[in-house]
């Protein structure tokens, strides 16, 4: 790139110029230092771009959107693609062969019916040509910037080169940039090498490349993943000329074919080789019996295109997209397609709590400190734990002020700048000022500092005292104005810290060491507690007398010893049994060396206690999926009480037995190291605390180790491996509420805030499934019922029964049927009341669809076999005429066909209480037979165009009687298996109510 800025170029306008240096190869900005790229960018990283810039920018650039990797085929493509699928390229040879054969008026038949049938298989394939991708969309993702000098929230795709943008842990990096500020910053670049790699990324005042790195360590590229700390970067590129954008246009993906439908190719490809066999077969026969072979050959290819089930595939892969698209009606993006085919099989759910089934919505309740109500008399401890807010300003030194102290010391740089100036401002806290923390609504998610500063923010508490408590922290907070080091927050210790000290040199000058988490991980950190003393009035304090501490206020600490331990423990379990949350607050004046292990004389200061309201709609949703046959498992990182709270109140482990665990913490999972032994554990538990994400993929692990299907719920950073191990990963919330990461590996993102929403996942996973199976089991039971009847009828008459132009229009009529009729099926009304259909990696598990689907087939192809056999045959041998027993086949096969249609509309549920005229498509595609068998009855020239002829009563009394039969017969089976049905699920909740216990905490 030559020397000339962006911001020259943009003064002259050469717009144009600047978007071809930036796509340009030589536009290298890791080369340059960060005050370089900022000038080149013409850009104050200090103050960012003004709305104005931004606007021209985005209008130069583009929307901040790599290009689509999908190859889309035009419509002569597509055409293409289905005349030259090999069935219908058989189709087309017969009909070619038709005309070199017979003279123009005798092939006329022939070719209208193939160009009919080419012109139905263009259109149904033309609907199911949509992906999956036209259901989905990328989650829109809000980034920090810093505009006009102000942080502001903008959706990605409005980056611009220039923009100053904030990432965070659980975070994607937005766009290509040049880092110029960070904090224990480290990414993800999997996206680019492959495998997992996670790799360090800091500052430096030099060019970047000096590092020698591949990837650069302070460059970030688009598409990499924050997995801990924070940074600031100045983007350099965006969309198209972004690294990802560079790698994704090299490579063209085509669609990855999902478990089930591999499994269907293959199933197709057997099939497809057992029907060339029967119809090479058919036709050496017939010429053995005296059939013209020019007829004999071209019945021959015309059962192929019958017996080939090519359409298998493409019906299994339209049910899959309709469901799809159900999904994204409800605000539901599915983002790997196989999802869909596993939902129906989920036998297991493993679930966060926080955010999932509760609201995440953290409000300060109350507060655990250790008080000395006569400081004469050590003996005088007393832990308290009082429901806030505190109206009386006797109790402010004693109960609050510590906490206050060092929740203030624990905060960041910009929370307790944002803190330090609403004091000065003159707002202190005061009832009419919102949260002062805007992170909290936005990017940096610490909901515990965003619930702490929405308790000192609101009116709850009087003014004086809000005031007080404030400006007696920060009093504190001025005397450690540096920040010195922090360690973010350790799922395993489930501790986070923060040093601040009195000078910038890290050698010399107080320090003070925060550390904040679990109370019990907090505890085992300390060897003193700080005790509040005595009692002081607030009213003293105003906006002209500044608070003093008192010097033995401070001083006020005693030895931890293991009775105070005991009863603090108590007191955390108590309040844990409500369903609290609990967070400690412990403090140092030690020195600590970043990176080593925390010295043990901390001195404990109390805890908060936050309350989370349950999701109204997560009890009766957990209800549902356990009357499914689901089990629901909880796996939370909280305290053993609060999570055994929640799981009562929502309805999970209600059934207690004398072998089964009430919870299980993640210490026991550790010494766990048998996987069956593990396996056992989790089929007795169903609840898991103190957990990490590490703990998580072993509870999915050893779940589909068991055989069960598993849907992971979660929305956090580190939830990420077990969303992508799990058979379906589920993340709540979308953008607002899910990080980056989380959806990233999630196969399924559910935009609303609505638990509920998981169980009408699961309920059209089963819809799915079911509406597979009827399609399979109609598309392959006509198949069989023609290939066997045409067996019979060479071996018992020496005859074909039909002619190539009855066969064909047969097929097309069940192609028709069987896309538009069971596709759209509405699902079943026990859908949710019946035990989980199990699926494996490989698609549907060994054994089950020779079992359950090939016994349907069985089953509908013999009754249309009998129903229709029984009408050729009866014409065959009491018709006077030869063209009757052709006429009552081919009349009987288009009745038949649906009615068994409407049969096999439900699967268990009669066709009463499904609803007759429920499916207008299938209501069509009657119309459309019945229309057909008027055509045939009241126009003679159709009648001799298909070789038919006309049918005397007796006739059609006995194709009538046979289609009766068929639905008789299939309704009472159905019948039968519904009153059964029922009676078993009287019994099985009987007996689950007999069982049922309370929970015992």
């Amino acid at each position: 790139m030559n020397n000339e800025s962006i911001a020259n170029l943009l003064n002259r306008g050469t717009l144009q110029e600047v978007s071809a240096h930036l796509s340009n190869d030589t536009w290298e900005p890791w080369k340059l230092s960060v005050t370089e790229v900022a000038d080149k960018l013409a850009v104050d990283p200090s103050v960012g771009l003004d709305q104005r810039e931004a606007q021209l920018r985005l209008k130069l650039f583009g929307e901040n959107q790599p290009p689509d990797r999908k190859r889309r085929l035009k419509w002569h493509q597509f055409v293409l693609h289905v005349v030259t699928d090999p069935v219908i390229f058989l189709l087309i040879a017969v009909c070619v062969l038709y005309l070199l054969w017979y003279n123009g008026m005798g092939a006329l038949p022939v070719v209208l019916v193939v160009v009919l049938t080419l012109g139905t298989e263009l259109s149904i394939q033309w609907k199911g040509n949509l992906t999956v991708d036209t259901f989905t969309a990328e989650i829109p993702e809000n980034v920090l910037v810093v505009r006009e000098g102000h942080e502001r929230i903008v959706v990605s795709r409005k980056l611009v080169p220039g923009d100053i943008v904030i990432v965070s842990h659980g975070q994607r990096v937005p766009a290509d940039g040049i880092l110029i500020n960070s904090q224990h910053l480290r990414l993800d670049e999997s996206i680019f090498t492959g495998g997992y790699h996670e790799v360090q990324k800091y500052t430096s005042n030099e060019p970047y490349e000096a590092n020698g790195n591949l990837v650069s360590s302070g460059y970030l590229y688009f598409g990499s993943s924050v997995v801990q700390g924070k940074g600031v970067l100045i983007v350099t590129a965006t969309g198209k000329h972004t690294r990802l954008a560079n790698v994704k246009s090299s490579t063209i993906y085509e669609d990855k074919k999902t478990p089930l439908q591999a499994l269907t190719r293959n199933v197709t490809l057997c099939l497809a080789l057992l029907a060339l066999l029967v119809s090479s077969v058919l036709p050496v026969v017939g010429l053995l019996n005296g059939i013209d072979w020019h007829d004999a050959l071209l019945t021959g290819m015309g059962m192929a295109f019958v017996l080939i089930p090519s359409k298998l595939p493409s019906l299994v892969n339209a049910i899959l997209i309709v469901s799809a698209h159900r999904l994204s009606q409800r605000r539901l993006l599915l983002r790997r397609l196989d999802a869909t085919e596993a939902l129906g099989s989920v036998s297991a759910i493993v679930t966060d709590k926080t955010g999932t089934l509760t609201c995440n919505e953290l409000k300060v309740a109350s507060a655990i400190v250790l008080t000395r109500p006569d400081r004469q008399s050590p003996e005088s401890f007393q832990i308290n734990c009082r429901r806030i807010p505190v109206t009386s300003s006797k109790d402010i030194a004693q109960y609050l002020l510590p906490l206050t102290i060092t929740w203030t010391l624990s905060m960041d740089q910009f929370a307790s700048d944002m803190l330090f100036q609403m004091v000065q401002e003159g707002h202190g806290a005061g009832p009419a000022h919102s949260s002062p923390l805007p992170l909290a609504r936005g990017i940096d998610k610490d909901v515990f500092d965003s619930a702490i500063f929405d308790f000192f923010s609101s009116a709850e508490i009087p003014v004086e005292v809000q005031r007080y408590l404030i400006q007696s922290a920060l009093l504190v907070f001025s005397k450690f104005p540096v920040p010195i080091s922090e360690e973010p927050f350790d799922v395993v210790n489930r501790v986070s810290f923060r040093t601040r000290g009195s000078t910038r040199n890290r050698t010399s000058g107080s320090r003070i060491t925060v550390v904040r988490g679990a109370p019990e991980s907090i505890l085992d950190l300390c060897n003193r507690i700080w005790v509040s003393g005595y009692e002081r009035e607030c009213s003293e304090f105003d906006e002209n007398h500044p608070p003093q501490i008192d010097p033995d206020m401070l001083n006020d600490v005693e030895v931890l010893t293991g009775y105070i331990t005991s009863k603090l423990t108590e007191s955390i379990n108590d309040v844990a049994r409500k369903g609290s949350r609990i967070f400690g607050y412990a403090y140092s004046t030690s020195a600590h060396t970043e990176g080593e292990e925390l010295p043990r004389d901390f001195i404990f200061v109390g805890a908060y206690v936050f309350t989370d309201p349950i999701r109204k709609e997560v009890p009766h949703a957990v209800s549902e999926c356990q009357g499914a046959g689901i089990k629901v498992v909880m796996a939370t990182g909280d305290y053993p009480g609060t999570a055994l709270a929640i799981a009562s109140k929502v309805g999970i482990n209600q059934v207690a037995s004398t072998e089964q665990a009430p919870v299980l913490l993640g210490r026991h999972l550790d010494e766990m190291s048998s996987g069956a032994l593990l396996g056992e554990a989790i089929e007795r538990t169903d609840v898991f605390a103190r957990v990490t994400p590490a703990h998580k993929l072993r509870i999915v692990q050893a779940l589909q180790s068991q055989g069960h299907v598993v849907a992971f719920i979660g929305d956090g950073i580190k939830d990420a491996t077990a969303l992508y191990a799990a058979d379906v990963g589920i993340t709540i919330g979308g953008a607002a509420a899910t990080a980056d990461m989380a959806s990233d590996h999630a196969s399924l993102v559910v935009l609303g805030n609505h638990f509920d929403a998981v169980v009408y996942c699961l309920r059209e996973g089963r819809h799915m499934f079911d509406n597979m199976n009827k399609v399979v089991t109609f598309y392959l039971a006509c198949k069989l019922g023609l290939a066997s009847l045409f067996t019979l009828a060479i071996i018992l008459r020496a005859s074909f029964p039909l002619n190539l132009v009855q066969i064909i229009l047969l097929e097309m009529f069940v192609n028709l049927g069987s896309a538009i009729t069971f596709v759209v099926e509405r699902a079943e009304i026990d859908i949710m009341r019946i035990p989980p259909t199990l699926v494996n990696q490989r698609g549907v598990r060994k054994g089950h669809l020779g079992s359950a689907i090939g016994r349907q087939i069985v089953f509908y192809a013999a009754l249309l076999l009998l129903s229709t056999g029984s009408s050729y045959f009866y014409g065959a041998m009491y018709s006077a005429q030869e063209e009757s027993a052709a006429t009552m086949l081919f009349v009987s096969y288009l009745i038949n066909h649906i009615t068994l249609g409407l049969a096999i509309r439900s699967r268990r549920t009669p066709i009463r209480k499904q609803g007759l005229f429920s499916n207008g498509n299938f209501l069509m595609w009657f119309a459309l037979v019945v229309s057909c068998i008027l055509a045939y009855i009241f126009l003679p020239t159709l009648r001799a165009t298909l070789d038919l002829t006309t049918l005397n009563q007796c006739e059609w009394l006995m194709i009538l009687t046979g289609a009766l039969c068929l639905l008789i017969v299939s309704e009472v089976c159905k019948e039968l298996c519904w009153h059964y049905a029922k009676r078993e699920k009287e019994r099985r909740d009987d007996h689950r109510s007999s069982e049922r216990a309370p929970l015992l905490i």
